[in-house]
């Protein structure tokens, strides 16, 4: 089975906890972002406001970068690269129809892309960059385009229907 990488705002740290463990108990390698040591207080700042404290500051670029080379050594494997943008969640106070993806975010699929390395998302995305490396006509890259009624928060659908497909080479 491929190992993969999940890619996400911190916003979803709590959900992407979950999902990593879901997917451990099925034997997969997962390598997620690093959100240990982040408040919820302070994730659901915009990133304006977050940016502003110097230790914040001084902590992102390596928190960045280790994701960067959980990327590289995933591709490396063989792997595949998971962007995790579920559906907004009021709560978080989303706006966007289609998920959130940050600039970390899009950095880190860029950075995939560069290394070809397979890059599949739980739902389409309003930015052209991003679609053109996730193509909306390859429908089965998309989650939410293939299974347009299903939860992506339903985490045996996503692997029964979806996700283990891809990560046993499909």
């Amino acid at each position: 089975m491929r190992p993969i990488v999940i890619c996400c705002s911190q916003r979803f740290k709590e959900e992407i906890k979950i999902f990593v463990r879901f997917l451990q108990k099925r034997g997969v390698l997962v390598n997620a972002p690093n959100f240990r040591n982040q408040r919820r207080k302070i994730i659901m700042l915009p990133e304006f406001y977050r940016m502003k404290s110097p230790e914040r500051r001084a902590k992102v670029p390596g928190m960045v970068l280790t994701h960067l080379h959980k990327i590289q050594e995933v591709g490396n494997m063989g792997g595949l690269c998971l962007i995790y943008n579920p559906l907004p969640n009021k709560e978080k106070k989303q706006k966007s129809p289609n998920g959130y993806i940050g600039n970390n975010t899009l950095g880190e699929i860029f950075a995939a892309h560069t290394r070809s390395i397979l890059t599949i998302m739980m739902r389409p995305h309003e930015e052209e960059c991003i679609m053109a490396l996730v193509p909306r006509d390859h429908k089965e890259r998309i989650f939410a385009l293939q299974f347009p009624k299903a939860d992506p928060l339903d985490h045996d659908f996503v692997w029964e229907h979806w996700l283990r497909r891809w990560l046993n080479g499909q």
